[in-house]
């Protein structure tokens, strides 16, 4: 067998590139391609090492209908089974224990499975729907909600899904807020939410000063700087925190516009009222991490594979100027890794999931 590190080092690399491809979330038919080829390079290579391979390898290579058929798959062994034992535990057992009901619980699985994509299909017809229509489905969410009190919940996830329609941006709040007077906590932050909201609200009024006291033409509305804040939130199921507060520091960083990581300092809710109208703004205050002559000249050995394993270089300690984006546009989390190199510290970002890039066309002769 070759024992050459280096060589094993480089293809475990392509091995790691098609893992990454191949469980994303979301995965374009060229994608698999992409990802497929990576995973049967890896394995031939190490063929070619000689290296001693299980049959898994062998049926490896055959995947990519497979992912053409039924897409992604979002994580490998056995984690798609245990995070519904949540769900399964949940339902209904009559007191028995000791696997005497486990089929009953299966059955029981896959009925609610089929209730649900039933509901999904009747949601994604065209508006307006019709009476029969709306009948059925408030019959279906009566099923999956239980008859009762103490069944009420069982399958929360999935419920989550359906209040989608009503949530468009994805947010759950924390039970527990905060109201922040915005020019106690300094001028810079609230001139900051201030220009950010005048940009925002500009279609449907003029934003100004609280302080202004100029006669400016057509509808205007004066912002107080009274926010919301919160410790924490959730967005897509994602939990985000401000690094301000106790409950927030341990979800502070987190990636915005797909791959672009930042430092989370606050997370508010700016509420202006406007005629018979309420807007609503969902807003985060963030830092983004910056780089330098240094870490732009970087080739470290993943370089190559760097957008589709999703590792990045970042100056470590150094921040850019504050900024607002809606909360919306946070979209993932990444573990962060200070290291040094060369005697200079680096912060090295690493996604937990592969977030889709444009698809490459792999083929090699265009038609």
């Amino acid at each position: 067998m070759d024992r050459s590190l280096k060589r094993h080092y480089d293809n475990l690399l392509q091995f790691t590139v098609a893992i990454r491809i191949l469980s994303s979330h979301e995965i374009s038919p060229m994608e698999v391609k992409r990802g497929c080829g990576a995973l049967c390079r890896a394995v031939q290579t190490w063929a070619g090492m000689r290296c001693l391979l299980t049959p898994y390898f062998h049926i490896s290579m055959h995947f990519e209908a497979q992912f053409l058929r039924f897409g992604p798959c979002p994580v490998f062994g056995a984690y798609p089974y245990e995070r519904n034992n949540r769900t399964l535990i949940r339902f209904n057992k009559n007191g028995h224990s000791g696997g005497e009901l486990e089929c009953t619980m299966m059955r029981n699985w896959w009925k609610t499975t089929f209730i649900q994509d039933l509901i999904t299909n009747l949601e994604s017809l065209p508006r307006p729907w019709a009476q029969e229509d709306v009948d059925s489905i408030h019959l279906l969410h009566s099923y999956l909600k239980g008859g009762t009190n103490e069944r009420r919940g069982t399958l929360q996830m999935y419920l989550d899904r359906m209040e989608a329609a009503d949530n468009p941006d994805h947010i759950d709040f924390p039970r527990i807020s905060n109201d922040t007077e915005l020019r106690q906590s300094g001028s810079q932050l609230y001139r900051l939410i201030f220009l950010f909201l005048h940009e925002l609200w500009k279609p449907y009024f003029k934003l100004v000063y609280d302080v202004d006291m100029s006669t400016a033409r057509g509808p205007t509305a004066s912002f107080a700087g009274q926010v919301k804040s919160f410790s924490h939130l959730w967005v897509e199921k994602r939990r985000y925190g401000a690094a301000t507060t106790a409950w927030g520091q341990s979800a502070q960083y987190a990636y915005i516009h797909g791959r672009v990581p930042v430092r989370i300092d606050y997370l508010f809710q700016a509420v202006q009222s406007f005629g018979d109208v309420d807007y609503i703004a969902n807003l985060a205050v963030v830092w983004r991490f910056q780089t330098d002559e240094f870490t732009t000249a970087l080739q470290l050995p993943w370089y190559i594979w760097a957008v589709d394993l999703g590792v990045a270089i970042w100056s470590a300690d150094q921040l850019g100027h504050l900024e607002v984006v809606e909360m919306k546009h946070l979209s993932g989390h990444f573990v962060l890794a200070p290291i040094d190199i060369h005697d200079q510290g680096v912060w090295v970002t690493i996604t937990y999931e592969n977030s889709p890039e444009a698809d490459i066309n792999i083929d090699e002769e265009e038609d």
